[in-house]
């Protein structure tokens, strides 16, 4: 089979739906199938040597950018605009704030979701004639329904059916301004009818998008996202001091803030001298300051040499992580359709310990590798932090539980066969 995964990137921090479409990727080819990644906007990280070269970028960051906020750079020659969309330009810009940042970004955002009637139909077509002549795929996947606005059109033209997983789109359109969410998400529901298949990562999200879509019932699938679990090896226990562990976007928004506060809260006892705290994930432009803030309130507090925060994210170092922790925790405070940091960890035989909502709730009761707590305060985790720290027998049952239960049921393997079988089901009509 001929797939062709589009797949919006992120550039500088931990992406979820990176990982998930690349191990996808990934792992259908080793099935035998033709898989092809055109990333948009910006590159993605490499995942474990996953190349993409064999697709330009479409809809680049920089090109996108400036013909949304100026008119006149709309009328610019297409081949200047070509030399705009250079990996290493693309790479360097996201450390702009306002590239990443969802607010500000409303009229383009609905300009891409009105497809071939948008600003950007130029850029479509030339999307098209790339797959006409370069790959002309029997299945389109369509990484997140902010791209449903490219549905109809590719339809049309390439004749073959289109899928869209659902993972985490309310973060961004929920983050706009008032006025226009309400917008974005009938426009989205509007064009459900474009797309054979709607995967989502968990079954709470696919309910919450089943009625915030208007998602028919036959059209609608779960598959969990899966990891390539032997490329995982259980954490040192020998590192003479117990660590907890952060691997999200190193954001207010994900919950850095609320883990720094609570280990602030366990620092101040003296069985937790020797309690450190690693974070990682990257950042944005937005961040900095929020990171500031967060090393100042650790020095306040006499605990900053107690924290490495690595604000720099290297994909291939990801797997080294989770070597050094004892537990992990993205205590996130706006919903997360799944969490791919908590399988990634009880894989690894780290124990997650997180908030009792949204996907969370439903991962680790599938994988029994953890513990969740609420509400989701500094106080309410560190409580449940120090039950587990204070407890080594339950730490280990937990990790042995974790490992077990991710190999069941997060598997890249398992992922594969479920995503297959609903590929299998559509049909080009």
């Amino acid at each position: 089979m001929r797939i062709l995964q589009i797949v919006p990137g992120t550039g500088s921090f931990y992406c979820q739906n990176c990982i998930r479409d690349q191990l996808l990727a990934r792992k259908l080819r080793a099935l035998g199938h033709d898989i092809v990644l055109m990333p948009m906007y910006l590159p993605f990280p490499d995942e474990q040597g996953q190349s993409c070269e064999n697709s330009p970028i479409f809809y680049d960051a920089i090109n996108l950018y400036l013909g949304d906020h100026f008119r006149w750079y709309r009328k610019i020659p297409a081949w200047a605009r070509k030399l705009l969309n250079s990996p290493v330009l693309l790479k360097l810009i996201v450390k702009n704030p306002g590239i990443m940042r969802a607010s500000g970004l409303e009229d383009m955002t609905i300009s891409m979701l009105q497809g071939e009637h948008g600003r950007q139909a130029e850029e479509l077509e030339r999307m098209i004639d790339w797959m006409k002549k370069e790959h002309k795929p029997d299945i389109i996947h369509l990484s997140n329904a902010l791209l449903i606005g490219l549905a109809k059109r590719i339809r049309q033209e390439i004749k073959c059916p289109v899928i869209c997983s659902l993972q985490d789109e309310d973060q961004w359109v929920d983050a706009m301004h008032e006025g226009s969410r309400k917008r974005i998400w009938e426009i989205i529901s509007g064009k459900v009818p474009d797309v054979d298949a709607f995967i989502s990562v968990s079954e709470f999200y696919g309910a919450k998008m089943k009625e915030r879509l208007k998602i028919p019932d036959a059209k609608l699938h779960v598959c969990h996202i899966g990891i390539d679990t032997d490329e995982y090896f259980p954490a040192s226990q020998d590192n003479g001091h117990p660590t907890i562990g952060y691997l999200s976007r190193l954001s207010e928004s994900c919950g850095l803030g609320v883990l720094v506060k609570a280990f602030i809260i366990l620092k101040k006892k003296s069985k937790f001298k020797d309690l450190k705290l690693k974070a990682a994930g990257g950042i944005t432009g937005d961040d900095l300051k929020f990171i500031k803030g967060i090393k100042e309130l650790l020095a306040q507090n006499n605990v900053l040499d107690d924290c490495e925060i690595i604000t720099g994210y290297d994909e291939k170092c990801r797997l080294e992580f989770f070597k050094e922790l004892t537990l992990l925790s993205v205590p996130s405070i706006q919903p997360e359709a799944f969490g791919l940091f908590q399988i990634e960890a009880m894989a690894s035989h780290v124990p997650v310990v997180q908030p009792d909502a949204w996907g969370f709730h439903e991962i680790v009761n599938l994988a029994q590798g953890g513990v969740l707590y609420s509400p989701n305060t500094p106080e309410a985790l560190a409580v449940a932090l120090e039950g587990l720290l204070d407890n080594p027998a339950k730490l280990h049952a937990l990790a042995e539980n974790g490992r077990k239960g991710t190999e069941k049921h997060f598997s890249s393997g398992r992922m594969a066969e479920r995503t297959l079988e609903i590929y299998s089901k559509v049909s080009w009509k």
